[in-house]
């Protein structure tokens, strides 16, 4: 792989496997890793060959190699469970994994990836729905019906739930010449599937995205859910269960994030989910060991809010790789409750099989250690023709026709938004949300939208913000001003991201007012300088409070989005925080913390924050999605911190923990909670 003039050759050749996640599949490195020309290939046809390919993978990985691959859902019937038998000669493997020496393993950093992203025309490449020629293998009310039957078998108690999927087929090219037609090779010229893998992924970053080149087929993954991690002797999961639109507007997305965080049908199934990965984990782990340190998560995509949980356990020394798949494969997720039967039932509803949809993509590492995402949002492509999978858990007070709109939401991943999807965003199922990758500026404002910056207006009694050597315009400053502390780097900010946004602001204006309120005000006090979209200013002032001597800080469900560029600016687009800052009160601690989707610790709602391990400080970069705080630059000069991605176990595990900004300055923390939203 070269890198001529900052750009990405990849390899697109057999054999190549690319796993952009953002550090999700290497967990500590945000590289993305691409595999290329594999030693050997792995592969099982008969699930008798399936557990012997796994013990080849645990000696390739023993011997200090790597290897990536998928293993089908139909993989399965290697463990005693049941799956459709095979109908078709040419269908893929039980079982691919291709084994890679170390040097055939390269890492593409963060800054490069996101380059390579951006800077090839290929969003417009994507499809719509109705241009691929999207075709369901079953009618309506052939899934109505099916539905039906998913409720009668609830009814008898055969099952508690179903996940019940179909398979959908398009053509990644040219719209055939007539609706009615079939897509064909003949006149149509496809889409590379790498193109479209990366253009799909430049629009909607997932955290567990791969793409496996067969030869005969390429695999298309965009799976935002973590099926199983091993680190050491610590198993994980992250079983996914729960799903509400995306908003089309600000205020209508933190509705539905908070609207699915309350719904009990999803938090009683997410927990059925939970307690049946807990099981799994509970056959191949230490006793006792399993614990669900975070329930109720919310992760947002582009089309959908997803509620996930995290289930844990040490996993038992003598558990070959062989085991641990025994005992946890398929999902529990894409299954049912319980397993084993309900996969029966399956077998006889569902029409197809579902072959590496649903199964697992994984990689596995040098020495044993592993990472395994559910190959949900996942499309087989050979020569243009497309085949994906989609479906939703359906419950007993489940409605055919919700459950029917659900499965085009999510199908919906794969293809461009139609002008049918620009008519039915307001508040329907199938909404579109805006795309958070694109520039501040590409997005109009549907709801009022101010840029705002928060300055402490220090009491006449006290020193000067001059005197502190805290501002560099203490020299044209008049005397009022000079009690504003980082007034310069508060207005340069607001410059900045008022330039990003297309608006105007008057800086001498700005000072003009902060002057005269300075002048009429003798005390200390926090105020708020906000910019109006028609440039206009105003002056929000409040009473200022002294910090606590510590701080406990309340660790959020909300999942950020990293690629959103909102999260680098203070704007009005900041309902998340403000509820969940709010919630923080309520329950007694300082401030809420934000993890991104991703599993990197981002910032507080009012706060940034630093971690001392032994003298080494650290604090999270801001490609992870975080304000560039303006305390923060300062406390990173003061104390020479290095910028990184932290883990919430990394904070767990530091010698030290500050919060703070520049209005309260900096604030020790005593406590971390993690709590999920309560109604």
């Amino acid at each position: 792989m070269t890198i001529p003039n900052l750009q990405v050759e990849l390899p697109r050749s057999p054999g190549t496997v690319i796993l952009p996640g953002g550090g999700t599949w290497l967990r500590r490195d945000s590289c993305a890793l691409v595999l290329s020309s594999p030693q050997r290939v792995l592969t099982a046809a008969t699930p008798e060959e399936v557990p012997l390919v796994l013990d080849q993978v645990e000696s390739e990985q023993e011997a200090g190699r790597y290897v990536a691959g998928y293993l089908a859902y139909e993989a399965g019937a290697a463990f005693g469970l049941k799956v459709r038998a095979s109908e078709a000669s040419n269908s893929l493997p039980l079982a691919w994994f291709a084994v890679y020496q170390p040097h055939d393993a390269k890492t593409i950093p963060p800054e490069t990836w996101q380059r390579l992203l951006k800077t090839r025309d290929l969003q417009s490449l994507i499809p719509s729905m109705e241009e691929a020629g999207l075709a369901l293998n079953v009618t309506r009310d052939e899934y109505t019906e099916a539905i039906a039957r998913v409720r009668e078998y609830i009814a008898a108690g055969d099952t508690y739930q179903i996940n019940y999927t179909v398979r959908g087929r398009f053509f990644l090219g040219q719209r055939p010449i007539g609706p009615a037609e079939r897509p064909t090779d003949t006149g149509q010229r496809p889409m590379d599937p790498l193109d479209y893998f990366l253009a799909l992924l430049g629009r909607q970053p997932v955290p567990y995205a791969a793409y496996l080149d067969l030869g005969e087929a390429q695999i298309i993954s965009l799976s935002p859910e973590m099926f199983l991690r091993r680190e050491g002797r610590v198993l994980e999961s992250k079983p996914m269960k729960g799903t509400r639109p995306r908003g089309a507007s600000h205020t209508e997305d933190v509705a539905f994030a908070y609207e699915l965080a309350q719904l009990e049908k999803e938090r009683a199934e997410n927990l059925m989910i939970v307690d049946m990965v807990r099981n799994d984990l509970g056959r191949v782990c230490r006793a006792g060991s399993v614990h669900v340190p975070a329930l109720y998560v919310l992760e947002p995509y582009r089309t959908v809010w997803q509620m996930v949980s995290t289930v844990t356990g040490e996993v038992n020394p003598r558990a070959s790789l062989r085991d641990i798949i025994a005992a946890v494969f398929p999902g529990a997720s894409i299954t049912g409750a319980p397993k084993y039967h309900t996969m029966e039932l399956i077998a006889e509803l569902e029409t197809e099989r579902r072959g590496v949809y649903t199964g697992a993509i994984g990689l596995f590492q040098p020495g044993g250690d592993f990472t395994l995402s559910i190959a949900i949002r996942t499309i087989v492509h050979r020569k243009g023709h497309c085949l994906l999978g989609v479906g939703s858990g359906v419950v007993w007070d489940a409605v055919a026709s919700a459950e029917f709109e659900e499965t085009l939401t999510k199908a919906s991943f794969a293809f461009a938004p139609s002008k049918r999807d620009e008519h039915t965003r307001q508040g329907t199922s199938t909404a579109i949300a805006h795309d958070s990758s694109h520039a501040p500026s590409d997005e109009p404002f549907h709801e009022p939208f101010y840029l705002f910056e928060t300055l402490l207006l220090q009491g006449t009694d006290g020193a000067t913000a001059a005197e502190l050597g805290q501002t560099g315009l203490g020299h044209k400053l008049s005397p009022p001003l000079t009690r504003y502390l980082f007034l310069e780097d508060h207005l340069a900010r607001m410059a900045a991201s008022a330039r990003d946004f297309g608006l105007s602001f008057d800086q001498d204006r700005a000072l003009e007012l902060l002057a005269d309120h300075a002048a009429r005000q003798q005390k200390p006090e926090v105020v708020r300088l906000v910019l109006g979209e028609d440039g206009s200013l105003e002056l929000v002032p409040r009473p200022f409070s002294p910090p606590p001597e510590s701080a406990i800080l309340l660790v959020s469900p909300i999942r950020t989005d990293p690629d959103d560029l909102y999260l680098r600016h203070k704007t009005s687009r900041r309902g998340f925080y403000n509820r969940e800052h709010r919630r923080a009160i309520d329950q007694g601690c300082f401030d809420a913390l934000f993890i991104n989707r991703l599993d990197r610790v981002t910032e507080g709602a009012i706060t940034n924050i630093f971690a001392r391990f032994g003298e080494r400080w650290v604090t999270p970069p801001v490609s992870d999605g975080l304000l560039p705080g303006i305390w923060r630059a300062y406390f990173l000069k003061q104390t020479g911190a290095e910028e990184a991605s932290l883990l919430l176990d990394d904070l767990l595990r530091a010698d030290e923990l500050v919060v703070g900004n520049s209005v309260r300055g900096a604030v020790r923390v005593s406590r971390l909670v993690v709590d999920p939203i309560k109604f």
